[in-house]
Formats: C-alpha cells, structure tokens, sequence
C-alpha cells in the first residue's frame, strides 16, 4: 500500500512541477487558467515571475524525488525519523494549500468566477487534499 501511495504522490507532484515550468513559458491565451483572479472578465496583467516559478518546479521537484526515492531505494542515508517528518511535511504543505487563502485558492476561496477558480476547484485542491491525505498515511506506516 505504501508504495502505491508513494508513487501516486511522487507522480502529483511531478504534475505539479511541470505545471510551473510550463507556466513560465504560458502565453496570453493560457495565463488566464493559472493566474487567480476575481472575475473570467477581469484584464490579468500580472506576469508570474520566472524566477519564482523556477523555484517552486525546484522545490516540488526536491518533494517528487523524496517520494520516489523511498520506492525505488535502499534508504541507508535516510533515517526513518527523517522519511516520517519529510512525509508529515508534505502533508501540511498541501493540506494548507488544498484549505486556501480564503480569496483565490483552495476550497475556501470567495472568487469562484474566473477559469483559474474552475481548474482550482475541480483538479488544483482535490489533488493537494489526496497529496496531502496519502503523504500522511505513508508517515503513519513507516
């Protein structure tokens, strides 16, 4: 079971990542779909910075290869406290991200107009919840 939930969040978080890199090179007509805001009708002239972005595709890239090590690896240079905070970690990160910022993401977000919102309700916070519920149940079975 827990290497079954390991590779569903390794493979989340790789969506997740490659999400952001592609952002990075988003055009006009897709930017709409992954910039919140609080109308379809709002004029989005914010620009995501690159830098950031990279960062965060790093970042979730570092969290995709601790899930897939744990599957594919003999983990000697990580001890198990280590793969049960690392996990809980996860956990919290996209537990928060699935609750939201109570304006544009999340399930408790107040603008549910525009497409950002759409994709956030259907694909965006269902995945971090699942994320976040399997990442804390491979801490619980470790």
């Amino acid at each position: 079971m827990r290497f079954y939930l390991l590779l569903a969040n390794g493979n989340i978080l790789t969506i997740f990542a490659i999400m952001h890199l592609f952002l990075m090179t988003a055009s006009k007509k897709t930017l709409p779909y992954f910039i919140p805001s609080k109308s379809k009708f709002q004029e989005k002239d914010l620009k995501p910075n690159k830098a950031i972005l990279f960062l965060k595709a790093i970042l979730l890239g570092l969290l995709t290869w601790f899930c897939f090590i744990q599957v594919v690896a003999d983990y000697n240079f990580m001890t198990e406290e280590l793969l049960i905070w690392g996990n809980r970690f996860i956990s919290v990160i996209f537990f928060f991200r699935a609750i939201g910022d109570f304006k544009y993401t999340g399930f408790t977000k107040n603008y549910k107009e525009s497409d950002y919102a759409e994709l956030d309700t259907y694909i965006f916070s269902p995945l971090c919840l699942i994320l976040s519920m399997s990442a804390l149940m491979v801490s619980l079975q470790i």
